[in-house]
C-alpha cells in the first residue's frame, strides 16, 4: 500500500490526467484493508485539491467508517457528500442503518428509516405529477 501511495504522489506531482482515477483506486484499496487514517487522508486531499470523488469512493470511505463503528467521522463524510459531491444512495443509507443498529442506536435507525421513506414518497410523487 505504501508503494501505491508513493506512486500516486508521483503522478500527482506531474499533474497527469489519471490522478483522480489513481486516487479512486488507492482509496478503495485502503478502505478494503480498513486503513482508516490513510484512506481518510487521501480522501481529504482529493477534496482539498478540488476533485470530486465519485459516489463509489464516497461509499467506500463511508462504509469502512460505519463497519468500524466510527459514526462521527461517517456522519462527516455523509455531510460532505450532501454538500459538495453527490447524494447518498441506497448503499449509503443501508450502511448507516446497519451501523446504527450495531451501536443499538434505535432512535437514529428509526429517524433514518422515516427519512428514507419520505424521500421515496417524494420521488414517487414527483414522477406522478
Amino acid at each position: 500500500m505504501e508503494e501505491a501511495v508513493k506512486l500516486l504522489k508521483l503522478v500527482e506531482g506531474r499533474k497527469l490526467s489519471c490522478v483522480e482515477e489513481g486516487y479512486s483506486i488507492v482509496i478503495q484499496a485502503l478502505c478494503e484493508h480498513q486503513l482508516v487514517e490513510e484512506a481518510s487522508h487521501l480522501f481529504g486531499r482529493m477534496l482539498s485539491q478540488g476533485m470530486k470523488p465519485k459516489l463509489v469512493i464516497c461509499n467506500s470511505v463511508f462504509s469502512m467508517l460505519c463497519k468500524l463503528g466510527n459514526l462521527d467521522n461517517a456522519k462527516r463524510v455523509l455531510e460532505i457528500m450532501n454538500e459538495k459531491i453527490c447524494l447518498p444512495d441506497n448503499f449509503t443509507n443501508s450502511a448507516l442503518t446497519l451501523a446504527y443498529g450495531e451501536a443499538r442506536n434505535w432512535e437514529d435507525v428509526y429517524g433514518l428509516l422515516i427519512e428514507m421513506l419520505g424521500l421515496a414518497y417524494l420521488h414517487i410523487f414527483t414522477h406522478i405529477v
